[in-house]
């Protein structure tokens, strides 16, 4: 089993090339006037705008781009997801397919870069905006898309940011702790492996009437859940109801729930009958999703947004919904 792991890196010498920047952000930001500051102290040229007025630049006029992310909230994360699809949607619209100094996200406390045993906190909101880098990057690889993670706006990290900026660099992924510049890398773990013991309660699973939901109902069956709640957009057909007899027994009760898990009121609605017509809540497996595969180039906002609410808003949903609760699972799928 390999999984990666944080390490401290040195960045190679930055270029002598002068170079000209376009810096967003959702509002005004104390990381890109400090950014703006230290890179005209470098020699370097940078603009900064603003979501609102971004498209009043010409961002093919710039050598680089980066990108202050906020998604603060729901509402900010909404709104910044669909003006970087938006900008880079009117990117290639005009034939623009390369940003010689790359398009960087720069986020705040998205991913645990720890380099001991000890997780740091994690933003959720904004761990979202590295899966779309990682996107875009796979997509448009002459975009040259960086990912650059900061515990904090102060002025040792975006030296460090700005030092990255100007810098050619083999590694898209960043984080920087501490005034140090850490990278990935794939190591090999040790991991034990232990069988579980389920409680006595019900088990939510999202998604319950699909592929991996069935999967999942089958297992928690076998390993003895005294009720699994199944939920589902949908009313079960004939070969799902014959599915759910196969895994019910005296000892195990099977309920299909229909609700949209990206519903507050289906949500609350729900959340009203554990304790009473159903268990006591023991865990909850977020396997529900909605399939619209498409490149960003050709993504509609409507149809990311389908997409987007089924995974992160339902997930958040349950977050908030659970997270006073003494659960013995909380899992959810990619």
């Amino acid at each position: 089993l390999y999984a990666f792991q944080w390490q401290t890196q040195r960045l190679p010498v930055a270029t002598t090339e002068k170079t000209k920047w376009l810096l967003v952000s959702s509002s005004e930001s104390d990381a890109a006037t400090n950014t703006i500051r230290q890179l005209e102290d470098k020699g370097h040229t940078a603009t900064h705008v603003t979501i609102p007025t971004l498209h009043e630049v010409d961002a093919t006029k710039f050598d680089g781009i980066t990108w202050f992310l906020d998604g603060e909230s729901e509402g900010h994360r909404e709104d910044e997801l669909r003006a970087i699809i938006t900008f880079v949607q009117t990117l290639l619209s005009a034939n623009h397919r390369k940003i010689p100094c790359g398009l960087q996200l720069v986020t705040t406390k998205a991913i645990d870069a720890s380099v001991s045993d000890t997780p740091e906190e994690v933003d959720a909101v904004q761990t979202q905006f590295w899966g779309l880098g990682r996107v875009l990057g796979a997509e448009q690889p002459e975009f040259r898309c960086r990912l650059i993670d900061l515990a904090d706006d102060e002025g040792e990290s975006v030296s460090q940011l700005v030092e990255i900026l100007i810098t050619e660099t083999t590694d898209n992924q960043f984080a920087i702790r501490d005034g140090q510049l850490l990278v990935p890398r794939k190591q090999q773990v040790k991991t034990k492996r232990g069988e579980i013991d389920i409680e006595p309660g019900a088990f939510l699973v999202t998604g319950g009437l699909g592929m991996l939901g069935r999967q999942v109902a089958r297992w928690l069956a076998e390993k003895g859940a005294t009720q699994i709640v199944l939920v589902s957009r949908r009313e079960p057909d004939e070969a799902m109801r014959q599915f759910i007899d196969s895994i019910a027994t005296e000892d195990c009760q099977v309920t299909v729930h229909c609700a949209d898990m990206s519903s507050r009121d289906d949500v609350e609605q729900l959340f009203g009958r554990f304790g009473q017509d159903l268990q006591t809540l023991r865990g909850v497996i977020h396997a529900a999703g909605v399939l619209d595969d498409g490149l960003i180039e050709s993504q509609t906002w409507e149809r990311f947004q389908t997409v987007l609410a089924a995974k992160t808003v339902a997930a958040t949903l349950l977050h908030e919904f659970t997270k006073d609760l003494d659960l013995q699972l909380f899992v959810l799928y990619s």
